[in-house]
Order: structure tokens, then sequence, then C-alpha cells
């Protein structure tokens, strides 16, 4: 793996015994994490999809969760720098020994989530657009992109279910449907959930083999992110399969 190891000039030097040091944020300059206004609004694919290097961990390269700043100066997140500091103590970025005080970047986190929030409104926007204008896989790309940024509701889900039915991607549809349900338990709207598996047990109805992803029948599924659909692996099963697997998650709904 590599790191970033520019080193910025405010490092360590504002560091107080006891204080966190200053933050030198977690990687370079890059595009503004700012919600996008007037010209900037109508923004490419390719930025909605690209997320700002400055709302970035150095080490993952991922968008921060939970960003800490470490005793180097640089921010980090927590469970990354935690891993490195157990297995070789180095500052990722300048080789000093960390001294394994990790100190909250409240500000940073604040920052990240508002982008969350601003950029998955901007791309769920676009998904619109693009299916408007028959471009389903960028649409579908966006709707990837909007639950992974912050999370999905059923709305989005719905949305996304129809999008996919439209480009016959039934396979993964089926999945995005147990999301739904989960989606409307955690709601406490039980009957919408039954509906959605009753619904689902009516179209797999027919006894013959069909097209089932694997990952329905992995331990956990409901994390799972969600790839492309030529990433996503299917076998040839009966759908009696898929009926023990709605039966498991519609029975305690139906005795509550």
């Amino acid at each position: 793996m590599q790191f970033l190891s520019r080193r910025r000039r405010n490092r360590a030097n504002s560091s107080i015994a006891g204080q966190p040091p200053a933050d030198n944020g977690g990687a370079k300059p890059g595009p503004s994490a700012k919600s996008p206004s007037g010209k900037d609004a109508a923004l490419s694919l390719e930025d909605l999809t690209t997320d700002p290097f400055e709302l970035c961990c150095p080490v993952t390269l991922d968008l921060f969760k939970e960003p800490v700043i470490a005793s180097d100066g640089f921010t980090y997140e927590k469970e990354a720098i935690e891993t490195i500091i157990a297995r070789q103590g180095c500052s990722p970025n300048t080789r000093e020994v960390l001294s394994g005080q990790l100190f909250p970047n409240k500000p940073k986190k604040a920052e990240v989530d508002e982008y969350r929030v601003n950029r998955a409104s901007a791309c769920l926007d676009a998904a619109v657009q693009y299916t408007m204008t028959g471009n389903y896989i960028a649409a579908n790309q966006l709707m990837e992109r909007t639950v992974s940024l912050n999370g999905g509701n059923a709305t989005i889900y719905l949305r996304w279910i129809s999008l996919l039915e439209s480009m016959s991607w039934h396979a993964k549809a089926l999945v995005v449907r147990f999301f739904l349900a989960d989606e409307y338990s955690k709601q406490d709207r039980p009957e919408a959930a039954i509906k959605v598996y009753e619904d689902l047990l009516e179209a797999y109805s027919n006894p013959q083999p069909t097209k089932l992803p694997t990952i329905l029948f992995n331990s956990g599924f409901e994390k799972y992110e969600l790839d492309t659909p030529g990433n996503l692996q299917c076998v040839m099963l009966r759908p009696i399969m898929l009926h023990v697997l709605i039966a498991d998650k519609l029975l305690p709904l139906l005795k509550n």
C-alpha cells in the first residue's frame, strides 16, 4: 500500500501535551467538497462519483467515517491508523513513531457528513435525469452511489427497483427488494415489509430453476455493497431455496 508522504509546515509544531496536534488534513488538496450551485450544479458523472481528496483517509483512500488526528498531525480513519500503530507504530506520512494518542477530528467529521448528504442528493437528482434520457447504466451507477454515500430509504429503493426492472436486471432488483423490506422493518412498518416478501413469493412461484444472486445466501448480505451487474454472481437454483430465505424473514413479522 502506498501512502502519501507530503509534509505540511504546521504539522506538529502547535501540538501541546494532552491536546490534539494541529490537523494537517487527510490527503492532498482536491476538488471542492462544497455542494455545487449555479454553473457547478451540472456535475459530470465523473465528478459525482469522485470524492474530494481532503475528505478521504490517506491510508484507505475512502471517505472518512470516523476521522481522528494522530500525533503526527495528520487525519486518518480511526480503524486504519489504529491498525498501523498496532503493527508498525510509524506514521505513514512522516515515518516518525506515533504516540498512540488519537483525537477525534469533529470539524472534519461534520464536513464529511454534510458532503455525504449534499452529494447523495445531487447523485439522486442526476440519476433521475439519466433515466429520463435512457442512460440506465449511468443512472444505476448513481443510485448505488446515493445509497453508499448516505444510506438508503424506501423511496430510493423503490426508484432503484423500478430502474433495474426497466433494464431487465432482475437479479439485482431482487436483492434491492430485500433491502426495501428490511428498511420497512426498521421503520416499524411490518405490513409493508410483509407485502414485499409476499410479492416475491408470488413472482418466484414457478418451480423451475431460475437465476438467483449468490449473495442472498451469504450471512449478513444486507451489508453487502452491490457491485455492477456483470460482477453480481448468480446460480441456477429452484425457487424453493429463495422461499426458505423469505420464510426466515417473513415469519418473525407475521408473529408480531
